[in-house]
């Protein structure tokens, strides 16, 4: 297998047709998530071995997808995490110490009749202790749901972790992490991270297409939206820049989970993300559903030809 450098996706990525191309895709799978009015993912899965009874059911419909046989759950468990349990109480004390501070000092700075504008400028100020307990909550939640991973433990078998998700949304994540595992088991780990990065998430995509098309239910879709639309947005600003061109302003008002500006994050509760694997996980994204509508589907699973292509 030919090496990688760093960030060096195949050269048919950088050209205004593949720009074009992104774009495109970006531009119907924002549409396809606006159509949604989804409100309930259902009930949350509260233990391992539900959870591994849900993996049993991704595993057969990557298998199917795949069009493979193998059994890649032998050397496989998951582990759910119990954070977003937790996470009440701890709201619940970030709530009663910060508005115990917040009523002690409007106290000490109340002052009858005081109206210049320093005055009400530190009334606002102690007015925002109140809010501070609400955007630390929410910026932890949705830390803790995007937070599920792969990883191998000391005796090399794969151990998937998400915490105690609605199922709709724990089987989109579940989908993403078997998909590295049934990658490592297929291709090793020899590769870059961005070509695994792509290939779990379109995998991943692949999976709740299959789910919502059995429940018919557009919630699967969701989540799994939300993330290749950031991540196709991000590499069309990346793309742009390497073509030194400008993207429409229709496409830089989409709105996107990715969003760079540290005092908009901590208004408004948004989670953060580490822009070096943001740069992977938006080219691989990129890479994988152009290469689906140039070269199909069964093609782009067998990701030989993408080596080819950096040849």
């Amino acid at each position: 297998m030919a090496k990688y450098r760093t960030f060096s996706p195949p050269e048919f990525l950088v050209s205004n047709d593949s720009l074009d191309d992104v774009i495109s895709l970006l531009s119907r799978k924002e549409a396809t998530l606006r159509s949604f009015k989804v409100k309930k993912f259902g009930r949350r899965i509260l233990n391992s071995d539900e959870g591994f009874k849900e993996l049993e059911r991704i595993a057969r419909i990557t298998n199917e997808i795949l069009e493979i046989e193998s059994d890649h759950l032998k050397n496989l468990k998951v582990v759910v995490t119990r954070r977003l349990t937790r996470l009440p109480r701890q709201a619940f004390k970030l709530y009663l110490l910060y508005w115990s501070l917040g009523f002690f000092f409007l106290f000490i700075n109340s002052h009858p009749g005081e109206s210049n504008p320093a005055f009400w400028l530190v009334q606002g100020a102690i007015l925002f202790f109140f809010f501070v307990p609400a955007l630390i909550s929410r910026r932890a939640r949705l830390n803790i749901e995007h937070q599920c991973g792969y990883t191998r433990d000391e005796r090399d078998k794969g151990v998937i972790f998400v915490d105690q998700l609605p199922c709709i949304q724990f089987r989109s994540y579940l989908a993403h992490e078997y998909a590295h595992h049934v990658y490592r088991e297929i291709f090793g780990f020899g590769k870059e991270r961005w070509l695994k990065e792509g290939w779990a998430r379109f995998l991943q995509w692949k999976v709740v297409c299959r789910l919502y098309e059995l429940e018919d239910n557009p919630a699967y879709l969701y989540h799994c939206l939300e993330q290749i639309i950031g991540e196709l947005k991000y590499a069309s600003k990346l793309m742009a820049v390497m073509l030194n061109c400008r993207l429409p302003k229709r496409i830089k008002r989409i709105r996107s989970i990715f969003n760079p500006n540290p005092l908009w994050r901590a208004l408004t509760g948004t989670p953060g993300f580490n822009p070096h694997r943001l740069i992977d996980n938006a080219m691989g994204a990129a890479v994988f559903f152009l290469s689906e509508k140039r070269y199909g589907e069964e093609k782009t699973f067998r990701i030989e030809f993408l080596l080819d292509e950096e040849n």
